[in-house]
């Protein structure tokens, strides 16, 4: 059974937005509380982030690439080496001394967590590159929301990254960590 300490807590609710955990969560009130985490992206599996999505070339493991100056295409399927995750698809551009510059999801897909192993492959007038690339940390980022049983002893059974009350009643939450 694992152990807990408490780090921090708030009392807050939906119009103060999410705060940051990264830890485990739960609360002492006398009433369910309604809340919305971010779980870790390498535990729960989600689609991937298209706005503001991280830039995929520090988890390239197979080199690096050259193209023409300035070259880019999106839309660009992704091909799971590892992972159960599909569909998604990138765009690649190079800058203007024709090294890869960046790689970023331009179609979510679904089912991915941080680490799986994907590839794609440039255009023909790109030289038909095929780039290998882990998903790195902030890929996908899942909203859950779930309840938070008022007279349950343990936190909740899976560490999130961040946590939203919802409602308009202030609520309070608790930050544990793992003792180790």
């Amino acid at each position: 059974m694992k152990d807990f300490y408490l780090f921090d807590g708030i009392y807050a609710q939906a119009s103060d937005g999410f705060f940051d955990v990264d830890g485990y969560i739960m609360t002492n009130a006398n009433t369910d509380v309604e809340v919305t985490v971010n779980p870790y992206g390498t535990e729960y599996p989600a689609p991937l982030v298209t706005s503001s999505q991280p830039n995929q070339k520090d988890g390239i493991t197979n080199g690096t690439f050259t193209s023409e100056a300035n070259a880019t295409a999106s839309a660009r399927p992704a091909t799971t080496i590892s992972g159960q995750g599909s569909g998604a698809t990138f765009v690649y551009v190079f800058d203007a001394n024709g090294d890869l510059e960046s790689i970023k999801a331009d179609g979510a897909g679904q089912d991915y967590l941080e680490g799986d192993h994907l590839s794609i492959t440039t255009t023909a007038a790109h030289g038909s590159q095929t780039i290998k690339f882990r998903l790195v940390k902030d890929s996908n980022k899942a909203e859950v929301v779930l309840t938070l049983v008022h007279d349950r002893t343990n936190p909740l059974p899976f560490a999130v990254r961040r946590v939203k009350v919802n409602g308009s009643t202030d609520r309070d939450v608790f930050f544990l960590r793992e003792k180790r």
